[in-house]
């Protein structure tokens, strides 16, 4: 008996704009250093966004995770570091105190994202 696969095309189409938040959520990212701790200083994004959307800052907030935890914590963009951005554009976001931990995670709420860039550097000294 002969197995049957089905294979299923979406047709529909994407609306002008998005109804609701919707985010993008990257996978828990130890950098290949799963035995070493990490100081996390700033996110690059390379973004843009819907033609005649204007400013995204006001909704636009990248949340971000540690350890393998699932509580993320969110810090929103200031308005001016988002501005309209019809080509491609880059976004850079420090966050208010270095972050240290073992892995993480970033989750965002942007309209286009073409790559994300995770400034960090590794500490040489044991893990509890």
């Amino acid at each position: 008996m002969a197995d049957l696969i089905t294979i299923k095309k979406w047709t529909g189409t994407s609306p002008a704009t998005p109804s609701g938040t919707q985010y993008i959520i990257l996978k828990d990212d130890d950098f290949g250093l799963p035995q070493q701790l990490k100081r996390i200083y700033a996110v690059y994004i390379t973004y843009k966004t819907y033609s005649g959307s204007g400013t995204i800052a006001m909704n636009a907030a990248i949340s971000y995770d540690t350890d393998g935890g699932s509580t993320f914590i969110t810090t929103y963009i200031p308005a001016t570091a988002l501005p309209e951005a019809t080509a491609w554009d880059v976004a850079a976001i420090e966050f208010s105190a270095v972050i240290q931990c073992q892995s993480f995670r970033l989750r965002c709420n942007m309209e286009y994202i073409n790559d994300i860039t995770v400034e960090y550097r590794p500490i040489y000294k044991r893990v509890s």
